[in-house]
């Protein structure tokens, strides 16, 4: 990179004047109508290397420069230098651009280092490392974006004892929940329960909960058409066409198999495949006999998936010990329903609604699930469940079971399969509210938009 375009990344060097300083970092963000809340994302008084993870087009550089431009309003622009990593050559350029701007910014008490993508860089963690063991860097804030988890993962594991002091250092964006969905759209913020919470309702709170689903449902089923990604969100809500969001999308999936080396042909062959038992139980070596390719490969597909934050592999979960069983069969979902538009579009798979509300339901699970950071292809302490006879729990999470029924009428043989295995659960209705027994029944809808997880995984949705 010539260092004499670093004032183009970083105008606030010679004008720092916030109105054109948010006119230049937040343009599209503010002009939107619909906006996610972005504050309190970071603990910026410390010395922490923060790795932000997320799919492509979720917001992760909105974040970034919604962040840049808080941190304008209290510190020197000199202090404060952007770096988009696809500009950058390689780990050595890296180093030599960090060093120039530490003598560039010799009269800051802390820098602010911000660097967009950076697996775009090969190895960039050997400049980071050199730099945090040796400069004053040590003492300053760093925060770098990237989507493959995996790739991210094997780079911050050779940085041991130099992200700072956070005990989360990584952090992860979700495309919008239904619950921020209510918030962004509508400014609705229902009260929050936990799954617990959920369990303790009895007969004389049905009514109550009648009034609040009969608010929230229109929307849910606006949600199960564009999703949570706000690009989609805004062009789907305001009547737009979205063939060119649908054009982006599918170039981003098919660019994010292609750089790991895989096919484009299978991919779409394994697409429409999962289009057909999407929600079902399967396993890699039924997979690859069906489609007459290696077990291998179907798991390299599906892990890119995963580790690219578009797709879970849900595991079955021992109901007692809450352990992953990996030679159990698996379920696969994509991240959210938008996806499942662009995968209708360019491969021709055709999904159900009840299949859609499950992704829904998943997507706002992972809540629940542990270490998630590292990407969705070997989630801990979120699974499903079936016995030997075939009897199945769609999740588990928090040792309570989820079945989403996703029908206008709960029959108490739904019920059977919960209160033999479990004695307690939840299920998901379309519409009807029953709270007189052991199994709560609930609107999808209402769940959706009430529950709140009970970790506080902020870095998930921005809560």
């Amino acid at each position: 990179m010539n260092f004499e375009i670093f004032d183009f990344y970083n105008p606030w060097w010679r004008n720092q004047d916030l109105r054109d300083m948010k006119e230049h970092l937040l343009r599209e963000y503010t002009d939107s109508t619909l906006q996610r809340d972005y504050s309190g994302y970071f603990n910026t008084e410390g010395n922490d290397l923060y790795i932000l993870k997320g799919p492509r087009q979720v917001g992760k550089s909105t974040l970034m420069r919604y962040t840049i431009y808080e941190l304008l309003k209290k510190h020197p622009g000199r202090c404060i230098i952007y770096l988009p990593a696809d500009t950058i050559k390689d780990f050595k350029e890296l180093r030599d651009i960090l060093f120039h701007y530490l003598r560039l910014s010799e009269s800051c008490k802390k820098r602010f280092v911000f660097i967009d993508e950076i697996t775009y860089i090969k190895e960039w963690q050997r400049a980071i490392k050199e730099l945090r063991d040796n400069t004053e860097y040590k003492n300053d804030f760093f925060l770098v974006t990237g989507s493959s988890a995996w790739s991210l993962k094997r780079s911050a594991e050779r940085m041991p004892g130099r992200r700072g002091e956070s005990a989360q250092p990584d952090r992860l964006l979700l495309p919008a929940n239904f619950r921020e969905f209510l918030n962004i759209t509508k400014k609705i913020k229902p009260d929050q329960f936990q799954l617990k919470d959920i369990l303790k309702l009895n007969k004389t709170d049905e009514m109550e909960f009648q009034l609040m689903a009969s608010d929230f449902r229109p929307h849910f089923d606006m949600y199960t058409k564009s999703g949570g990604f706000m690009l989609a969100v805004e062009r789907i809500l305001n009547g737009k066409n979205i063939k060119t969001i649908v054009d982006v999308f599918w170039d981003i999936i098919i660019g994010d198999i292609e750089r790991m080396g895989l096919e484009r042909s299978i991919f779409i062959r394994l697409i429409r495949h999962f289009g057909k038992i999407t929600g079902n139980r399967f396993s890699f070596t039924n997979t690859a006999q069906t489609m007459e390719i290696d077990v291998k490969t179907v798991q390299r597909y599906l892990y890119t998936l995963g580790y690219n934050f578009l797709g879970t592999l849900l595991p079955f979960l021992d109901k007692n010990k809450l352990e992953v069983k990996d030679k159990k069969m698996k379920k696969f979902y994509f991240i959210d329903p938008f996806i499942y538009e662009v995968l209708h579009r360019k491969t021709g798979i055709q999904v159900e609604p009840s299949i859609l509300a499950e992704c829904v339901v998943l997507k706002e699970l992972l809540n629940y699930a542990t270490d998630i950071e590292e990407g969705l292809a070997n989630i801990l302490d979120l699974g499903y469940w079936y016995s030997d006879k075939g009897k199945e729990v769609d999740f588990i999470a928090e040792r309570i079971p989820i079945e989403s029924k996703f029908k206008t009428k709960v029959k108490e043989p739904d019920k059977a399969s919960i209160l033999k295995n479990f004695k307690e659960g939840i299920i998901l209705s379309r519409e009807e509210i029953d709270f007189s027994g052991a199994v709560k029944v609930i609107p999808i809808h209402l769940f959706l938009a009430l529950i709140s997880p009970s970790r506080n995984h902020e870095n998930v949705h921005g809560a």
